[in-house]
């Protein structure tokens, strides 16, 4: 009996305890260990507080891109946030691929503005369902539909791979204007981070193709508009006055802009890359274009807004006071506050 306990205790270690453990460990490598130092926790507002202190630094990317993947797919949708009706849809996608999408229609009767949003991550994490939450507070304040785009991402994916979904997300909408009770007043497309630099990158396409899919307004949030690799401190100093305790890191953005152009870094000036190389940013969509105090990307934000305003397009510029990158998806207050700067933008 002593002996069968024995080998009970044995197997039950292997097979259930020790992958327990070993899965622990990787998770929590995986998360990141919070880097928050006190000075930096002085300086920031209640939620974005809360945030850094729970949140792990990016630096570790091997490691955390392929297991943040699996935790995106558990976040909780709001069903306490009530919109008039969800649908999930996957439509033809750039070179036979599916592309899926979430389309969040209002309670009230249409015709609506419709916007396309695109989701944070860096280019290598982020889903439909990591901006579920977000998604559905826009359409509560703002009353537009909003389309929410599974873009591929890096590194399976690297560019230009999710740029063309964004893209091909823009004409299926056009192509799509009775079933979403479209209003025909012009796309808005939106995005923070990574997702802005879609968005803005886009808008500019949408130029140069002359694409009937007529974008109205772009709403660029912590926008990644030019490289965002450890050279790049030269010319946006935030990158290293907010290199450590801010969630983000410089090398972690290193890693992901690595990952997004596959090493390729001839890639690193190409406009599709880096919107603010364009050499031509006329005429262009009115751009709201919002930054965070304490974000290494925040110097992006302020050059692309200056970028587009010498080439005499509309800018609505805002920096939001005492918080970091990713204040959309994690930050409810300056969330509500950034879209009451939308209600007031759009037309």
């Amino acid at each position: 009996m002593n002996k069968f306990l024995k080998w009970l205790f044995v197997a039950f270690v292997t097979l259930i305890l020790l992958p327990f453990t070993i899965l622990f460990f990787i998770f929590r490598k995986a998360k990141g260990v919070p880097v928050a130092h006190p000075e930096n926790l002085e300086n920031l507002d209640e939620d974005a507080k809360e945030y850094v202190k729970s949140k792990g630094s990016t630096t570790d990317i091997g490691t955390r891109y392929k297991y943040l993947r699996i935790s995106d797919k558990l976040t909780p949708v709001r069903p306490s946030v009530h919109v008039g009706l969800v649908e999930d849809k996957k439509i033809n996608g750039p070179k036979g691929t599916q592309l899926p999408i979430r389309i969040y229609t209002p309670i009230a009767d249409g015709p609506y503005k419709v916007m396309l949003y695109f989701h944070d991550g860096g280019f290598i994490n982020g889903s439909i369902q990591t901006t579920d939450a977000l998604a559905r507070d826009i359409v509560e304040e703002t009353g537009f539909k909003v389309i929410t785009v599974d873009y591929r991402l890096a590194p399976d994916s690297p560019f230009p791979a999710a740029i063309e979904d964004a893209y091909t997300a823009l004409e299926w909408a056009y192509s799509h204007p009775a079933s979403l009770g479209y209003d025909g007043t012009g796309f808005i497309v939106a995005g923070e981070g990574a997702g802005a630099n879609l968005a803005a990158v886009i808008s500019i396409m949408a130029r140069d193709k002359k694409s009937p899919a007529t974008i109205s307004e772009q709403l660029l949030f912590s926008p990644i508009t030019d490289i965002f690799s450890r050279d790049a401190s030269v010319l946006y100093p935030s990158f290293d006055t907010f290199d450590e305790g801010f969630v983000l890191t410089k090398d972690g953005l290193d890693k992901m802009f690595s990952l997004y152009i596959a090493d390729n870094y001839n890639l690193k000036y190409n406009p599709l890359v880096a919107p603010i190389r364009t050499k031509d940013l006329s005429n262009l969509p009115p751009a709201l274009i919002i930054s965070a105090q304490f974000d290494p990307l925040r110097d992006q934000s302020r050059k692309y807004a200056e970028a587009l305003k010498k080439a005499d397009v509309t800018v609505d510029y805002h920096e939001i006071e005492r918080v970091t990158h990713g204040y959309m998806e994690h930050l409810p207050r300056a969330a509500s506050h950034v879209l009451q700067l939308v209600n007031k933008f759009v037309k």
